[in-house]
């Protein structure tokens, strides 16, 4: 089953890093709705963004993915494949916000993110999706604004709104991995309980029998 997953989610790690790229194409090379950023970042106090760290942000979803690949090819099973995705399907999300000129439609792609990260039942995934998130909003927003915002002077409450529906997913997503996880647990204990009996009763008619003869 986890190989099952890892490969599945390999797959979708790798359409959000070519989803990344082409959002990187469209905004750094072809101009892709200049106007309307020009319109939105002109009302913020500086619009210049480091071209080196986008770029940067832009190999860390394909690093980590690779990665993730290598260790696949070794063991299928290996217990850091789902790290390493989760990983590369987070700093994607990071890279097409900064490969969008930090435009908040593309902010959507935390959100999808969590959700896909739920196909791994795995609290330990989400958490670290949701701090690295959280550390790309408030470092973001102190040191590189434009990558994150698209302009300097976002209000830090519009993005406090931002953070709060991030950790209200997680929380959800972690509350539904929990309860699932206890309902099957218990599903298991009664199973298992029924097992027994079934194979006390098998043993009982079984000695009956030997008796009877």
């Amino acid at each position: 089953m986890n190989i099952g997953k890892n490969i599945v989610m390999m797959y979708f790690a790798l359409i959000v890093a070519i989803l990344s790229g082409i959002i990187h194409f469209l905004h750094r090379y072809a101009g892709w709705i200049d106007q309307y950023i020009v319109y939105v970042q002109s009302r913020g106090a500086g619009t210049a963004t480091n071209g080196v760290l986008v770029s940067i942000i832009f190999l860390l979803p394909l690093i980590t993915l690779l990665w993730a690949f290598i260790c696949f090819k070794k063991k299928r099973d290996d217990k850091w494949i789902p790290y390493l995705i989760t990983l590369s399907l987070t700093f994607g999300s990071i890279s097409i916000i900064a490969g969008g000129s930090g435009m908040v439609e593309y902010h959507f792609s935390i959100f999808m993110v969590i959700a896909a990260l739920a196909y791994f039942e795995n609290v330990r995934l989400i958490l670290l999706s949701t701090a690295i998130f959280v550390i790309q909003h408030l470092a973001g927003y102190f040191v590189f604004p434009e990558l994150l915002c698209g302009t300097s002077d976002y209000p830090f409450s519009l993005l406090m709104i931002h953070a709060v529906f991030l950790l209200m997913t997680s929380t959800v997503v972690i509350v539904q991995i929990i309860v699932r996880d206890k309902h099957f647990s218990k599903l298991k204990e009664e199973k298992d309980h029924a097992d027994i009996i079934k194979e006390m009763m098998r043993n009982i008619t079984a000695t009956s029998d030997e008796v009877l003869k």
